[in-house]
Order: structure tokens, then C-alpha cells, then sequence
């Protein structure tokens, strides 16, 4: 819902990390040096040799050059790169191939699990995003069970179904517990669904309008209705919406689009906007005198500050509040 701004050098940083690291690379190379692995498959632990169209894969992945294109793939280039390597090398996305085992080893186990190759925290921190961009409902960190702040990190490209992309910088998106949970993306493949990955997502990709159904949406505040009013999607990416289930959750933040109808019918709107013009020895901003008035933020790049600023401008403008 919300748009994730693209950001090639922390792109690099994140690639020089897992280069100097070393975990990926070393695997990588321990796995070729035995031709193999040693793993549980179908039930029988034993040393499984590579072929050599695996082999092949593997020293092509290991080279810098295609290791960081790999790490640094633009998000508009991912679905192609899946499509060529699911004909060449379909194994990749076989979960009972030893190629996969190979390549889950490599990029999930010894490199996205490892956090010497992605502190989360630290990597949510330098793109600078508070709130889900899936939904915009909540922000991104939650605590864990030591009340430590635990960031939430989506694989847009589930790493399960792709594990080659387990470390890929646009494929690793800041999320919330819920829109990263069972009850929303969860595994559910982004590719065959064609979901869009949120550094691609466009403003007016998705856009809130609402109904007025009864009277009593001019309830008193304390006893609101509401369904007095119903909120729906003027435009959305359809199977994005239905995915993170944000029809049926927004319905629960009708509240917010009463208290801001209530706002355009009352006169002290525009007579609190004249006063914040005329404060004696503050100036207020267009876009800090809209945030005072709609608890939201104005402008597209910052809705993702706070909570709903995404619902708020939509309904704002509908409603010409501001």
C-alpha cells in the first residue's frame, strides 16, 4: 500500500557486508570442494553428490559479479529472474532436490539466519520506515519474549519457496507481525499470486473512499455508529488487498473517516487554521498545520511516519478538509 523508496547504496553496504562476512561465500565453496552434501533426504542421511548442471549453478552463483547482482537485483528485474532460472535450473525451487538443500544451506541457514549477515534492526533502522507498508495499520518493531525491540522483516518472495533470494535486498521488507503472519502472507507465493513488492507500489495504486450509510454518523463522538459509514477501496491491486486482508481490516478504523466528516462540519477548522497562521512567534507549515488538524501526515513520502496517514489523506482530500 505504501511505497518504499529505492536506495542503491544501502543496497551495496548490504552486499560488502555479506561479501566480508563470508558465511555465504564459504558455504558456497565448502560445498563445492565436496562435490556434495551431507543431508536427510527422504529420510536416508547420507552424503548426496552434486550433478553437474548443479555444480555448474553453484560456480556460477559464486563468482562476486553474479553473487551481487544476485544481492542487489532491482525489484522490477526479480519475476524475470525467477522465470529464467526456473526453466534452466528448476531444481532451485524443488524442495526434494539436493540442489535446493544446497542453495537453502548457502543463503537461508548460513546467510540470512546468521545476523553477522543482516542485523535486522540495524538494516530496518537505515531505510528509515516506521510503519507496515503493506498495510499501513502498525508500526514494524513488536518486543520478544526478553523485551528486547524485535523488527519484523517479510520475505516479499518467500524464502521457503525461493531461497535464493533469501538475502536479496529488495526482496527483505520491513513488515508487521500481522501482514507477516499466518493470517496474512505468510508463505503465500508472491509470484504466482503476482503481488506487488512494495518498492514497485505507486500511490495511486490504492486509494480509500467511504459511504455515508445513516444520519447517525452525526452520533456524539462518545457513542459513534460505526456503521453509519462504510469505507471501501476506490482502486486497488486485487489480490494484494485480499492477501493482507485489508478490506476487512480497515472496516475496524471507520471511526477515523466519522471524526474526520464531524471535522468539516464544524467552523472551528478553519478558525484553529487561521489561528495557527497567526501564532505569535511560531510558523506553523501547511503540511504541520494538516497534521494538527487530521492526526495524519500530507505528503506521500512521510505517510509511512505514522499509522492510517495513507486513509486520512485519501478521505481528507474527498472531504476537502484541509
Amino acid at each position: 500500500m505504501l511505497t518504499i523508496a529505492k536506495n542503491n547504496n544501502l543496497c551495496n553496504e548490504h552486499y560488502n557486508t555479506i561479501k566480508n562476512v563470508n558465511h555465504v561465500k564459504s558455504t558456497m565453496e565448502r560445498i563445492l570442494r565436496n562435490g556434495g552434501l551431507r543431508k536427510k533426504i527422504n529420510g536416508v542421511m547420507a552424503f548426496h553428490t552434486l550433478s553437474p548442471n548443479d555444480i555448474q549453478f553453484l560456480n556460477k552463483i559464486n563468482r562476486n559479479s553474479f553473487l551481487k547482482r544476485l544481492i542487489c537485483i532491482k525489484p522490477e528485474n526479480i519475476r524475470t529472474f525467477i522465470e529464467a532460472t526456473q526453466t534452466k535450473y528448476p531444481d532451485i525451487y524443488d524442495t526434494n532436490t539436493l540442489l535446493y538443500k544446497c542453495v537453502y544451506n548457502i543463503f537461508v541457514k548460513h546467510g540470512y539466519e546468521k545476523s553477522e549477515n543482516l542485523n535486522k534492526y540495524e538494516f530496518i533502522k537505515n531505510i528509515g520506515l516506521e510503519s507496515c507498508p503493506y498495510c499501513n495499520r502498525s508500526y514494524i518493531y513488536t518486543l520478544n519474549r526478553n523485551k528486547n525491540i524485535k523488527p519484523e522483516i517479510d520475505h516479499f518472495y518467500p524464502k521457503g519457496l525461493y531461497p535464493i533470494l533469501a538475502l536479496s535486498y529488495y526482496n527483505l521488507i520491513p513488515s508487521c507481525p500481522t501482514c507477516n503472519g499466518l493470517g496474512a502472507k505468510s508463505n503465500q507465493d508472491s509470484y504466482l499470486l503476482n503481488l506487488k513488492n512494495p518498492y514497485l507500489i505507486e500511490n495511486d495504486d490504492f486509494k480509500f473512499n467511504f459511504k455515508i450509510k445513516t444520519l447517525n454518523i452525526l452520533n456524539p463522538l462518545s457513542d459513534i455508529d460505526k456503521d453509519s459509514v462504510e469505507i471501501f477501496f476506490e482502486k486497488k491491486v486485487p489480490n494484494q488487498a485480499n492477501v493482507f486482508g485489508l478490506e476487512e481490516l480497515y472496516k475496524e478504523h471507520r471511526d477515523v473517516i466519522i471524526e474526520l466528516y464531524i471535522k468539516t462540519k464544524h467552523q472551528y477548522v478553519n478558525k484553529y487554521v487561521d489561528y495557527l497562521h497567526s501564532y505569535n512567534g511560531l510558523t506553523f507549515s501547511e503540511d504541520e498545520i494538516y497534521r494538527l488538524i487530521t492526526s495524519g501526515y500530507k505528503d506521500e513520502k512521510d505517510h509511512h511516519k505514522r499509522p492510517l496517514s495513507k486513509l486520512i489523506k485519501d478521505i481528507s482530500d474527498e472531504l476537502g478538509l484541509v
